[in-house]
């Protein structure tokens, strides 16, 4: 996890938010401590609120669709940890305005049994 803080912090310290979004959304903690995973779920809800409202879509544009699961499943996430909602909404309006993809990657979030 260090290792991955580290490359975010790198990429927010540099301006380059895309590629720290990336890098957070690698490896989710699917199956690990809930410490590890509430540590991981912060570090993706900071990079999510270096955004700009209107630079979502941009960002969502670059994100294949198993990106967009994890995204959402960070997402959900953070929303139950109560961590800056107000953004995370913002930003599961930004996924659903992607349509058809967007319904179906909430729908195997929702479904899947694999949760961190």
């Amino acid at each position: 996890m260090s290792d991955k803080l580290s490359q975010i912090t790198a990429a927010l310290n540099g301006g380059r938010a895309q590629q720290a979004l990336a890098i957070a959304l690698q490896n989710p903690p699917y199956g690990q401590d809930p410490s590890y995973a509430a540590q991981d779920i912060a570090a993706v809800v900071q990079v999510l609120g270096q955004f700009k409202d209107a630079q979502m879509g941009d960002a969502l544009k670059d994100l294949g669709d198993d990106q967009i699961d994890v995204l959402i499943n960070y997402l959900y996430r953070g929303m139950e940890s109560g961590q800056n909602s107000s953004q995370l909404f913002k930003w599961f309006a930004a996924v659903q305005a992607k349509g058809d993809i967007a319904m179906g990657s909430i729908v195997r979030v929702l479904t899947d049994k694999n949760r961190f």
